[in-house]
C-alpha cells in the first residue's frame, strides 16, 4: 500500500483531521492508500526545534485541535505563530497542566502578570500585549467550552427614581422657573 504524505490544509478540508492519528488509510479497494497528516504545529514552524519545543508544551492536543481550527478558518500561518507562541505563555503563567474551567478574571490576572514579565524585556507595546494576552486566552478557552461567566444579577432598586428626582428638583429646577 503506498504511503503519501499530505499537507494539513487539504487533508483537513476533506476528512476533518483531529490532530491526534499517526496514519490514515483514506479510499477502497485498489484505490486505498495511508497518509500521514501534518500537524497544524508541523504547518506553522519549519525549524524541527522549534517543533519540539511546542511538542512539549503541555497541552499540545487542545492546541492542536484549536490551531487545526484556526487554519481551517484561514488564519495566516504568520497570525498562528504569534497564537502559539501566547499560548504556551497562557499555558505557563496559568499553570496549566490539563484545561479546567476558568473564570474571566483570571485570564485578566494572568495577563497583569504577563505585563509585567515583559516589561524588563520591552518597553513598547505593554497595553497591546495584555489584551492579546486576553485575546488569546479567551478565544483559545471559549473554543474548548472552559470560559466560566459569572452571572451576577443586578435588582431593580429606586436609585434611579431618586436620581431623576434629585435632577429635576434640584438641576433642572421647579415648574415654572
Amino acid at each position: 500500500m503506498p504511503i503519501h504524505m499530505v499537507d494539513h490544509e487539504s487533508f483537513s478540508k476533506r476528512n476533518r483531521y483531529s490532530g491526534n492519528a499517526k496514519e490514515i488509510t483514506v479510499g477502497r479497494g485498489a484505490g486505498q492508500f495511508t497518509v500521514h497528516p501534518v500537524t497544524a504545529i508541523e504547518t506553522i514552524f519549519a525549524f524541527e526545534s522549534t517543533r519540539k519545543r511546542q511538542q512539549a508544551t503541555p497541552l499540545l492536543k487542545q492546541r492542536e485541535q484549536f490551531l487545526s481550527f484556526m487554519l481551517d478558518q484561514g488564519t495566516t500561518i504568520r497570525r498562528l505563530r504569534s497564537i502559539v507562541s501566547m499560548l504556551i505563555h497562557i499555558i505557563r503563567l496559568m499553570k496549566f497542566e490539563a484545561l479546567r474551567d476558568v473564570e474571566i478574571e483570571e485570564v485578566e490576572v494572568a495577563a497583569a502578570r504577563w505585563v509585567i514579565e515583559i516589561e524588563s524585556k520591552n518597553r513598547n507595546g505593554q497595553e497591546k500585549s495584555a489584551t492579546l494576552f486576553t485575546y488569546v486566552a479567551l478565544k483559545w478557552l471559549r473554543f474548548h467550552n472552559r470560559v466560566l461567566v459569572s452571572s451576577s444579577r443586578v435588582e431593580p432598586d429606586d436609585t434611579y427614581i431618586e436620581q431623576f428626582i434629585h435632577f429635576m428638583s434640584v438641576v433642572k429646577g421647579p415648574p415654572g422657573r
